[in-house]
């Protein structure tokens, strides 16, 4: 176990129960993953919720019948204030196109809001997307806004699953 805090970001839970840890497959993932998702320093923002309960699927009856779960708020002022600054940097950095602004601009896009939460309360983020930016693609302006690239501007650490699984102890017995 670690003392490192952790924000799950949707993707973390919808692939592998869409491909490798598919709930009729893999239950004793899921029953660690349980365990995880309740301890204290693991965080599933109500944004990342909120993207998991419009599924309709195993994912969401799963998350939803987790005693004792609750999502964490990103409604407070702090992370708000973070929020404003995620947007104006990706607005103002001129590394997107307006499309790639947009969509994160949507409140209903948990993106931004991961990145803010993690300002917020010094967490590691859990996702599966990988950075674009790097000194090769100097110049290039970007369709999509990727989180690592944006947590790397703000200094916010990041990795993927199967790190979280290490750290966590999860482990297949």
């Amino acid at each position: 176990m670690t003392d490192e805090k952790y924000l799950l970001d949707a993707n973390t839970l919808i692939e592998p129960s869409n491909s490798y840890y598919s709930f009729k497959l893999a239950s004793g993932f899921w029953r660690q993953m349980e365990k995880a998702i309740l301890s204290e320093n693991v965080l599933v923002p109500d944004v990342v919720y909120d993207e998991i309960m419009r599924g309709k699927d195993d994912l969401m009856s799963w998350l939803k019948e987790i005693d004792g779960f609750n999502p964490t708020s990103t409604k407070t002022q702090s992370i708000l204030r973070a929020y404003r600054d995620v947007l104006n940097y990706i607005s103002d950095c001129g590394l997107y196109q307006r499309r790639g602004i947009d969509e994160w601009a949507n409140v209903d896009v948990a993106d931004p809001w991961l990145i803010a939460a993690a300002m917020d309360q010094n967490a590691t983020i859990i996702t599966f997307e990988r950075p674009v930016i790097n000194a090769s693609t100097k110049g290039q302006i970007f369709k999509k806004v990727k989180i690592p690239d944006v947590a790397n501007h703000f200094g916010i650490a990041y990795n993927d699953l199967f790190y979280f699984m290490r750290e966590m102890g999860i482990r297949w017995k």
